[in-house]
């Protein structure tokens, strides 16, 4: 199937289903891209003895948008297609672990990602992990970790905290439907050091919501600045946590320019 436009695919966050970009997903497919929207972290709603966390989350979507760019696996009949990926919450820590190497620098000739796109993203550095840079930002000022979590067998964790953290954007019907479908998450995911900070080698946007109740502003702010020089292009919103879902027409405006942008 041939096509001018790159294939647009998400990793989602903690707790969370890629039914969470389906709106998102919508509009998009409005604008003539191609979003699966099929694939999820292996480290949700996983049984306690496999215990999934970000090396797992970050091999299977690397095998996932390897099948993309090569034409292979699930995107046979595709054939092989530029990609952007947009990546929210704890899925950018994923895909700064996946995808590195995979940028059309590093694959000339081939197809390639195009752009890397994280949304209220966690944008670790190699060597932190994802509690621990939040938790050290935690000592610089007042900001609080979510701390409402809840072990349900020793290696997966449920959310048990305010619709709110995560909803504050979102019509109160839906936002209990939501907080109703949360997924335990294997614990590994918040506590595995990085090695790859795929950020640095593939062109990155970054869109900050500024009433984001759980990765506020301010930190979100905190963690561009450590990565200083990697990021081309950041924009704010005017949305919470899952901005994307409330405004879905506005999010897929930045990730079109994104994908166009040289």
């Amino acid at each position: 199937m041939a096509t001018s436009k790159p294939t647009i695919l998400f990793a989602h966050g903690a707790f969370h289903t890629p039914e969470s970009f389906s709106n998102l997903a919508s509009a998009l497919e409005k604008k003539g891209y191609h979003c699966p929207n099929d694939f999820q972290l292996p480290s949700i709603d996983a049984p306690s003895s496999a215990a999934p966390g970000l090396l797992e989350d970050a091999q299977a979507l690397r095998q996932y948008v390897l099948e993309c760019i090569d034409g292979t696996g699930r995107f046979e009949s595709q054939g092989p297609n530029d990609c952007v990926v947009v990546m929210h919450s704890y899925g950018g820590a994923v895909g700064s672990q996946a995808l590195e190497g995979l940028g059309t620098k590093q694959r000339p000739g081939k197809k390639a990602i195009k752009k890397l796109v994280y949304i209220n993203a966690n944008i670790v550095e190699p060597g932190d992990t994802v509690q621990a840079q939040m938790e050290r930002f935690g000592q610089l000022t007042d900001y609080q970790a979510p701390p409402d979590l809840y072990m349900l067998d020793g290696q997966n964790v449920k959310y048990v905290g305010p619709e709110d953290l995560f909803y504050n954007d979102i019509d109160p019907e839906s936002s209990k439907t939501l907080y109703a479908g949360l997924k335990p998450t294997g614990f590994g995911a918040f506590l595995t050091p990085l090695t790859g900070a795929a950020y640095r080698d593939i062109p990155s946007w970054a869109l900050v919501g500024d009433r984001d109740n759980c990765l506020t502003p301010k930190f979100q702010e905190w963690e561009l600045g450590l990565h200083k020089g990697y990021f081309e292009h950041v924009e704010h919103i005017d949305g919470g946590h899952f901005c994307f879902i409330p405004k879905p027409a506005e999010v897929a405006e930045v990730v079109d320019r994104a994908a166009t942008a040289l």
